[in-house]
């Protein structure tokens, strides 16, 4: 016998469980804008959120908080998964026409199905069931096992039965036993086990071990197996052959035997299983929020636990590092902090991972560099901390710090000049957002101007072109150009830093720490020592942040 992937057939009408060869493969969720084709759907960003408002040819309307990722319709009743902005997800259920909206959690990925009277909405470890007549909706939320192996639930419906996949079990639920009462009811629930049929084998395996409730057997094909036991069961002892009548693999390489028999010995051995019993889920109805509700201009939360807010660190960095922090820089940070609306319109920038913090500490990088935003390709949006820069009263360079070279990219000489720019390109590739890029410069009162972004200081480590000092040429000559010659031409371990360190000798020591920083950076064989000039040149120059940051590289 060879053991196959097999996934269960369900006939929903009947109950009838098939096993079916090929591994279960869930049908990706269908898009919102399919399943509403026919209505019209109008989206707003508002003073509390997203917001989206549903309508049919006849004027029948549905408005709730959120933005639809997808969703399942029959005739006036929709099923949705929502994005909130919070950055929760929630299911909502409702009928066109009808007052009252049903919001339930949900996750990201939650799949969706329904028929004409019944839908229902899964989720690790719970799925929520609507019934619906007229404009009247009705839910209850039931738990199941929780998933794992990295597979989530999934559904399937009919008026009469409701079929979940979780956890490795297959749940079918009869919709007429399930009490819905009250708008929502958390249900307790008991699964009884079902007859089913796998596979069977005809070579005995050999009781090794005998047990009060379990027997193991030796078997030539499935090595190792347990065997379960009941009170019918016949003497067993070591060394008796064994037959495997139901085997079946309910994740890849796990068996279980559900039915076996003792050599000359009838009937088949088939435990029932246990009923899985479990209680109902502490989940309830939540309210809808209200539109007519102002903007919320709530104070940021108070850093007296163990998170210190963006803004707070930011601001002590500035006072105890001697930079200037941008007002508005600043200022974005803390109304992100005070505002989830706010919060999810930067998200929808792209601007979704906002985190001050000393980019060194995340990898062996520059440890100039105080990061404020991470891209989704892994790069980072930084502020270049360089103390002889910032010491003449000048704010840090914003930079795109790119994580496969180890260079930065110029942006602007100040925050407002790169995040201006930010705005109007995002305008200028996506005119949708037109709307958005308004709202977020009025919240922060940063009118559109002309902002130049400037040239990139003298000593700044851009791509492809090495870092200097202000008094050294930019390229092509000079200290970098003598330093890649002797990249080039020494044969010594350590060469480039000892040229490095003559510098230093020399009376250049700023001149030396950019030579040490593009050997750390770009020389791997070389950094571990370069690291360690640069941690006594950050020392005897007081750079403090620096010094922090290439020491917690060298601890790590």
């Amino acid at each position: 016998m060879a053991l196959r992937a097999v996934s269960a057939e369900v006939d929903l009408t009947t109950g009838t469980i098939t096993a079916r060869e090929g591994g279960y493969v869930r049908d990706p969720p269908a898009e919102a804008s399919l399943v509403l084709q026919g209505l019209t759907e109008n989206l707003a960003e508002t003073a509390i959120g997203h917001t989206t408002e549903l309508s049919d040819p006849e004027g029948q309307k549905a408005r709730f908080d959120g933005e639809i990722s997808h969703a399942w319709r029959s005739g006036d009743f929709v099923l949705a998964i929502v994005a909130m902005p919070d950055r929760r997800w929630d299911c909502v259920a409702f009928t066109l026409g009808g007052e009252e909206v049903h919001r339930l959690p949900a996750s990201w990925q939650s799949p969706l199905a329904g028929s004409a009277h019944v839908a229902a909405c899964a989720l690790e470890g719970l799925v929520h069931v609507f019934r619906w007549e007229g404009t009247t909706v009705r839910s209850v939320s039931l738990a199941t096992p929780p998933s794992y192996g990295g597979e989530g639930p999934d559904v399937f419906v009919t008026d009469a039965r409701i079929c979940v996949l979780s956890g490795g079990y297959l749940l079918l639920i009869e919709a007429d036993e399930l009490a819905f009462d009250g708008a929502h009811t958390a249900l307790p629930m008991r699964y009884e086990a079902l007859a089913g049929a796998g596979g069977s084998d005809p070579d005995p395996g050999e009781a090794v071990v005998v047990l009060p409730e379990s027997i193991l057997v030796d078997h030539p094909r499935f090595k190792r197996l347990r065997l379960p036991r009941d009170s019918n069961a016949p003497a067993i002892a070591k060394g008796d052959p064994i037959f495997i009548d139901d085997i079946r693999e309910g994740l890849p390489g796990i068996l279980h035997v559900h039915a076996w028999h003792k050599a000359g010995e009838e009937p088949t051995v088939r435990p029932a299983p246990p009923p899985l019993e479990l209680d109902p889920p502490a989940v309830a109805l939540a309210p809808e929020p209200s539109f007519a509700s102002p903007p919320s201009l709530h104070a940021p939360v108070a850093s007296s636990g163990a998170r210190v807010l963006d803004s707070e660190r930011l601001d002590d960095l500035a006072s105890r590092h001697g930079f200037v922090a941008s007002e508005l820089l600043l200022k974005l940070l803390r109304v992100r902090e005070s505002d989830g609306v706010f919060r999810r319109w930067l998200d929808k920038l792209g601007w979704d991972i906002i985190e001050v913090r000393a980019l060194a500490r995340d990898w062996d990088t520059d440890p100039n560099l105080l990061a404020v935003c991470r891209l989704a390709n892994g790069d980072e949006f930084a502020l270049y901390i360089y103390p002889p820069w910032c010491k003449e009263g000048n704010e840090p360079p914003v930079v795109e710090a790119l994580h496969e070279t180890n260079f930065v990219e110029f942006k602007a000489r100040t925050f407002e000049a790169f995040f201006d720019r930010e705005l109007q390109r995002r305008v200028d590739e996506e005119a949708a957002d037109t709307e958005l890029v308004r709202m977020i410069r009025e919240r922060l009162e940063f009118p559109m101007a002309a902002r130049d972004a400037g040239e990139p200081p003298p000593w700044l480590p851009v791509e492809s072109v090495p870092p200097s000092t202000p008094a050294a040429p930019r390229a092509g000559g000079g200290l970098f150009a003598s330093i890649k010659n002797l990249f080039a031409k020494s044969s010594a371990p350590n060469g480039p830093v000892e040229a490095a360190l003559a510098i230093e000798k020399h009376g250049n020591v700023l001149e030396a720490e950019r030579a040490l920083l593009r050997l750390y950076l770009l020389r791997h064989e070389l950094a571990p020592r370069a690291a360690l000039e640069l941690r006594r040149i950050y020392r005897s120059l007081d750079w403090n942040f620096a010094f922090e940051n290439i020491e917690s590289s060298i601890r790590r």
